[in-house]
């Protein structure tokens, strides 16, 4: 419930001026007036100020028999004088000539009867008399204002007139507390207490591991981590094969690498925010982008003066250092809505949009770079599956903005999205570029072998390399050497008196 300050008026000019004042100071909806008799339901106090005097609560005594009951009182008060003193209604010795004042207000005080109202008619010890009043509003109907009666005040108890309007109980809004019969305000990240007397911090919230939301995005970065561990334990074990020599060594772990961080980095993004995982994640979540983007970068660019991967992640370092320098880690609260405490890091929009900045420029040079190289053959590199990767890798960015944008005051779905997000860039790099060469090493071996007649090429994967079973076939070069030898064994057929070979055509 809601009660605004009230302010008591009684004299009329009194009344006037503070009605004018609180015009002029524009705080008129700040104050409910209460008047005294003297306001009543006269016009003169709120002529011209009726919009400032609206809700106004009056009083008027009930005036109608009021003198009838006086004279009555006194005439109560002789005749119980007159019994008490002369022991009847006739006049003796003992009070006249007349009897004086204080005799008499001694008898009024005490006289009790029923009026012309049918009411009944006493003083109290201080000698008042019963109150009987009216109760007015000042109320706007319609176009006009007018004072209504809404109830009466009859012997220190109040009746409320049926279909009166006075003025209604208005709910606080949400966290606000009760002070003085006024709504205030609780402080941003506090609750009023049960009884609204004051005000409560809340407890701020994090997304717990044991939710789902959480869950399925650490499911699914375990599998990831456990899958690389694979891919890489399976490329060491193969180290020397023609598949992982002609796909870059030195380019692929530096992917699996990037591939791992980026399966961890849901864990450090779901974990409680402190100022050590609020700094691990600055560092890891573009880092992690970075090493991948930069290495596949210097594979569809390999022919040209591309930078290597170390050069392109020691510009995302010297960007996190700074970073990490002018806005030092940190955690802080943010509130979606007033019931709702979020513990989260202290990381600027701009500062995160800065950081990932960078790894959308290399995603668009990789998917750039793949789009052209597209049509080259298919003994030369990878550029197929690289380009593939980076059509995925875009769509799923191009699909997260979005989500993440529209949800912010939904903390658990935009740490949920981004986590997913991750793990779907590291689970398409390391199918598409992975997958179909663990496929040759591990279930078609016998692909896994150099073509003959092709040079000793290096093992950077910018060599020509094509994989072939391991029986030799018939080639142009065999034909050759077999016609060579019959055209030399013709003399020797001749002088044995042996009949010559047919003449070749």
């Amino acid at each position: 419930m809601m009660l605004l300050p009230c302010i008591r008026v009684g004299v009329k000019i009194t009344g006037r001026k503070l009605l004018a004042a609180a015009v002029r100071a524009n705080v008129s909806s700040r104050f409910l007036w209460v008047g005294s008799d003297s306001w009543g339901a006269k016009a003169h106090p709120v002529r011209n100020l009726e919009r400032v005097a609206e809700g106004a609560i009056t009083i008027l005594p009930q005036r109608t028999l009021l003198s009838v009951d006086a004279v009555y009182a006194l005439a109560h008060a002789l005749h119980n004088m007159l019994l008490a003193r002369c022991g009847s209604v006739r006049l003796c010795n003992a009070v006249q000539p007349v009897p004086t004042g204080r005799e008499l207000l001694e008898h009024i005080r005490n006289v009790s009867f029923i009026g012309k109202q049918k009411r009944q008619v006493r003083f109290d010890e201080n000698g008042d008399a019963t109150g009987f009043y009216d109760i007015y509003q000042f109320q706007k109907r319609g176009e006009k204002y007018e004072y209504y009666k809404i109830g009466q005040w009859i012997e220190s108890r109040i009746f409320q007139s049926k279909n009166a309007c006075c003025w209604s109980c208005v709910k606080c809004p949400e966290g606000d507390r009760i002070d003085n019969d006024t709504c205030v305000e609780c402080p941003l990240g506090h609750l009023p207490t049960a009884d609204y007397r004051s005000c409560y911090r809340l407890r701020p919230e994090h997304l717990a591991w044991r939710s789902g939301w959480a869950l399925v995005p650490l499911v699914f970065s375990s599998l990831g981590l456990a899958a690389t561990l694979l891919t890489a334990a399976v490329f060491l074990r193969f180290n020397q094969t023609p598949v992982v020599k002609a796909s870059g060594r030195e380019l692929c772990f530096v992917l699996l690498g990037g591939i791992a961080v980026c399966y961890a980095m849901p864990f450090v993004l779901l974990a409680k925010p402190s100022v050590v995982s609020c700094a691990l994640l600055r560092i890891g979540l573009g880092l992690c982008l970075n090493i991948c983007y930069s290495a596949l970068l210097t594979k569809t660019n390999s022919t040209s003066s591309t930078p290597s991967p170390a050069g392109l992640v020691s510009v995302q370092l010297i960007g996190i250092i700074i970073w990490l320098i002018l806005e030092p880690p940190s955690t802080k609260e943010v509130y979606p809505d007033r019931r709702t405490a979020v513990l989260t890091c202290g990381i600027s929009s701009l500062s995160q949009v800065v950081s990932l900045g960078y790894n959308m420029v290399l995603i668009i040079l990789c998917t750039w770079y793949a789009f052209k190289t597209r049509k080259i053959p298919e003994n030369f590199n990878e550029a197929k599956y690289i380009g593939f990767t980076m059509y995925s890798t875009c769509i799923v960015w191009l699909a997260f903005v979005p989500i993440y944008v529209t949800t912010r005051n939904e903390y658990k779905v935009q740490l949920a999205s981004l986590c997913i997000c991750v793990n779907i860039s590291a689970t398409v790099a390391l199918l598409c570029l992975f997958m179909p060469k663990l496929y040759i090493v591990l279930c078609q071996p016998y692909k896994n072998v150099r073509q003959l007649g092709t040079n000793n090429q290096s093992c950077t994967g910018r060599g020509a390399m094509r994989f072939t079973r391991s029986h030799q076939l018939p080639t142009a070069t065999s034909h050759l050497s077999q016609l060579t030898a019959a055209v030399a064994s013709v003399p020797s057929a001749a002088a044995n008196g042996l009949p010559s070979a047919p003449e070749a055509s």
